[in-house]
């Protein structure tokens, strides 16, 4: 029979990891919406499912703007748009370190942005893209929940278990 330390553990190494691949959708949220962005910007024809639609928004104004644009101009307009994305794939990846820190704000904060950003690919009945955000946001939330049992599984392996009782 194992004692209530080593299963305390084993939760706390399950839960650790878990808070790990929630924090971690926000690395992949990031780099694959800059992926999409690049792929706009040299003229591709396919997406990630799971890049963020105000980067898209982005890149349609930027394609838009881009079209009547002579000489060097439609490479600035680009240049300035995926500059623009790069920003916003950088405060993903801030969400995502500050989550693997264990910080409530940033699993809230980013899960929050990130709903509002699917309602844009609701607006444009993108609907594969609004289920791969339900589910990435599901994956979040559950490393934002990971997070709270496990503050919670510390403070219990850190009390001192009672001797036991002999007779």
């Amino acid at each position: 029979m194992e004692n209530a330390s080593s299963v305390i553990a084993v939760e706390i190494e399950r839960k650790g990891a878990a808070l790990s691949s929630g924090a971690g959708w926000f690395y992949w949220i990031a780099g694959l919406s800059l992926v999409n962005s690049f792929i706009n910007a040299v003229g591709g024809e396919w997406q990630f499912l799971i890049g963020l639609g105000v980067t898209q928004i982005v890149d349609a104004l930027a394609m838009g703007i881009a079209a009547g644009a002579a000489g060097d101009g439609a490479l600035v307009i680009k240049a300035v748009a995926f500059g623009i994305n790069l920003a916003i794939a950088l405060l993903a990846v801030v969400f995502g370190i500050f989550a693997n820190r264990r910080k409530a704000w940033a699993f809230i904060t980013g899960l929050a942005l990130f709903l509002l950003d699917g309602l844009i690919l609701l607006m444009v009945q993108d609907w594969l893209g609004v289920a791969f955000h339900i589910f990435a946001a599901f994956c979040i939330f559950r490393g934002y929940s990971a997070m709270r049992k496990l503050d919670e599984l510390e403070i219990r392996a850190e009390q001192p278990t009672p001797a036991p009782i002999t007779v």
